[in-house]
């Protein structure tokens, strides 16, 4: 006869302790963003922030929304979110001339959630446990540029052109939006590879460089 086994009872201690040690490398993690942020912001000196908002969740609730009827993930507003950087002295309802340009950036923590992620009735939202194992995904960063090209171009905002963009094409090389009259071109990568000291500078010289040579930029310095 098999011997009866105790039941393992789990240990709260130990998971809470893991709890506080997630939040404090969350905060950590954030800080490094917003470094980062700045170092792109200052990198681009003809543009400026405009907005920002999570890419696949809404924005934590009003205080009187019951938290608990929300998604779990939109308590995480950046664990995915975009970052938006207008031309100077404009905003986001400003209508585009041609040859203006704007730049999103997109900083993902986990590329196993996209917000279609299966769920269950146990969690509210994209069940983790469901998602693709954390050493099959990445933490990543992608720099975005939108060029309006055709007279077509003039008179669209910013997020007019945004949303006409496709997630998947290939990075390094423009893509034309013929329906809005504009390119779009994507840098970067693994976030690792732009957290060591002067990478993020390199990048940004790398793409100043690349701009350049391809009419967005006139010189390294141009509006």
């Amino acid at each position: 006869m098999n011997e009866l086994r105790p039941i393992q009872m789990p240990d709260y201690e130990e998971m809470l302790t893991d709890v506080r040690h997630a939040y404090r490398i969350v905060a950590a993690y954030q800080q490094k963003l917003f470094f980062t942020l700045r170092q792109i912001g200052a990198g681009f000196p003809e543009l400026e922030f405009s907005y920002w908002h999570p890419a696949w969740n809404n924005r934590p609730p009003s205080p009187k929304t019951k938290p608990w009827e929300r998604w779990n993930w939109d308590f995480l507003p950046l664990h995915t979110s975009d970052y938006w950087f207008v031309r100077s002295g404009s905003d986001m309802n400003a209508k585009l001339a041609d040859r203006d340009w704007f730049m999103t950036v997109r900083i993902t923590a986990d590329s196993g959630f996209d917000g279609k992620g299966k769920s269950t009735t146990s969690f509210s939202g994209p069940d983790p446990m469901l998602m693709d194992p954390v050493e099959n995904t990445v933490t990543a960063i992608y720099l975005n540029f939108y060029q309006v090209t055709k007279e077509v171009g003039a008179g669209h905002v910013p997020h007019e052109i945004w949303n006409t963009d496709i997630e998947d094409r290939d990075e390094f090389a423009w893509s034309n939006l013929p329906n809005v009259g504009a390119r779009c071109i994507t840098f970067g990568g693994p976030l690792s590879s732009y957290l060591d000291e002067g990478s993020m500078e390199r990048l940004i010289a790398e793409i100043r460089t690349h701009l350049t040579q391809d009419g967005l930029l006139v010189n390294p310095m141009s509006r």
